[in-house]
């Protein structure tokens, strides 16, 4: 209970909540007053609709907002035709349903915009008993989403850049920290939890896919903001794609020391501290690279700072690999790889950050219709 009250509290950090909140409920009110002044609009609606479609950001509204006006149109449409030919209201509930789910798998627009599509078509059919109920829906529905739409600008205190550059710089010092905390346990050859190192680094790898999708928002709002440069948009976008590939290599790391633990493999003392040391290394670097982020966009480490530390992590291989076995060799050269990984990672001309198309994995509604209707047309 404590615990849920501390989380309520007026914290600097919980002003985006307590903003999202109070939008949120301005859009609901707004929409309701506006829509009960009209003789023709669903007030109800319009604040539902108001809700459902504010977003962080006005470029996400928008791709919420097509969404409700393509189950409107549908919902009024079939509760229109159901007028005519369609005296059961079961049998109209059937027919939204596999209409909804059929639209959002033509376009494309995933499970969520399948249910958006059905609890519209729903609301707007089933109530429209009569063609003026249809229309007030309708015109509830336009009213909501307009305010959404207006409102969305104030939705969040920062743009979908700074919410990129500021997560993705947490989830680097979150990584940082985890490094440290291997660094540190594999110098206590007893009582340490090596498992739940490994937990840890799958947690921070399901973090990811949270902060990749701001960063793909960002890039979307970058084409039409006049606030935010393209350029830093894809700025952000690269950086963060490039802590998502040391964020895996931690976890490969993190696997290898289990893996080493659990073969109950003793290793000399030599290459253990070698090892801790090459893991500080590495976290430094990426601890440098999280903190100058939120202030520095353009930051990029001198390329002969990345190729001394490889350097090192070369001598500790040239020292244990002449005096471990097979299997520890191989454990070992697993682990070290992970880390050139990582400080490869952090260069501005790696390849496979910059050169590799990576694949966006948050959906835009209004371009998979787009898309789908084009390749419709092909196929006619």
């Amino acid at each position: 209970m404590k615990a849920m009250f501390t989380c309520l509290t007026f914290k600097v950090e919980n002003w985006a909540w307590y903003q999202r909140v109070l939008v949120t409920s301005l859009a609901g009110v707004f929409s309701y007053g506006i829509a009960s002044r009209i003789s023709n609009a669903d007030a109800v609606i319009a604040a539902i609709m108001a809700i459902i479609s504010l977003r962080v950001s006005i470029q996400a509204s928008v791709a919420e907002s097509f969404v409700q006006l393509l189950a409107t149109a549908m919902g009024a449409t079939l509760a229109l035709l159901g007028l005519q030919f369609v005296s059961s209201t079961l049998t109209i509930i059937a027919i939204v349903i596999i209409f909804s789910f059929t639209a959002a798998r033509v376009f494309d627009l995933g499970d969520d915009g399948a249910i958006n599509i059905t609890i519209t078509g729903l609301i707007v059919a089933v109530q429209g008993s009569h063609t003026s109920t249809a229309i007030e829906r309708l015109n509830g529905t336009l009213i909501g989403i307009t305010t959404a739409l207006v409102l969305s600008y104030w939705a969040h205190p920062q743009s979908p850049l700074d919410r990129t550059v500021k997560r993705t710089s947490a989830l680097g010092l979150e990584t940082v920290v985890l490094l440290r905390e291997i660094s540190v346990m594999i110098t206590i050859s007893k009582g340490s939890n090596f498992s739940g190192l490994l937990t840890q680094a799958r947690k921070l790898s399901d973090k990811t896919l949270g902060v990749r999708m701001e960063s793909e928002e960002a890039l979307r709002y970058a084409k039409w903001s006049p606030t935010i440069r393209r350029q830093d948009a894809l700025s952000a976008y690269y950086k963060f794609i490039a802590l998502e590939h040391i964020i895996v290599q931690v976890r490969n790391l993190s696997r290898g020391i289990y893996d080493l633990r659990e073969s109950k493999i003793k290793l000399p003392k030599k290459t253990v501290d070698n090892l801790k040391n090459d893991i500080e290394r590495v976290a430094i670097l990426v601890s440098k690279k999280s903190e100058k982020l939120p202030r520095k966009l353009d930051f990029e480490f001198d390329q002969s700072q990345l190729d001394q530390a490889q350097r090192e992590l070369e001598k500790s291989i040239d020292l244990f690999s002449s005096e471990s076995d097979k299997k520890t060799l191989i454990l070992l050269i697993g682990m070290y790889q992970a880390l050139f990984r990582m400080i490869e990672s952090l260069s501005s001309e790696n390849p496979a950050i910059y050169a590799v198309t990576t694949p966006k994995i948050s959906r835009n509604p209004m371009k998979n219709f787009i898309f789908s209707y084009r390749k419709f047309l092909r196929k006619k």
